[in-house]
């Protein structure tokens, strides 16, 4: 049994590591919205959501020239 989740997680990272970085990045925005209720629900201080179109964008524009 341990040893069918354990190969299910190994699996499950392999599969994550091929998203492209806009999915990675959503899922890490759903995370933080996840973990920002907990706080509140917990009486904690909220934590900061990132923005998922302002980094989209920030992706899009060229880099600045120096």
């Amino acid at each position: 049994m341990v040893r069918r989740v354990l190969e299910f997680k190994e699996a499950r990272r392999r599969q994550l590591a091929q998203l492209p970085p806009e999915e990675k990045l959503r899922i890490i925005v759903e995370m933080q919205k996840w973990a920002r209720v907990a706080h509140i629900a917990t009486g904690r201080p909220p934590t900061p959501v990132w923005n998922l179109e302002v980094l989209m964008r920030r992706a899009d524009e060229p880099p600045n020239q120096v």
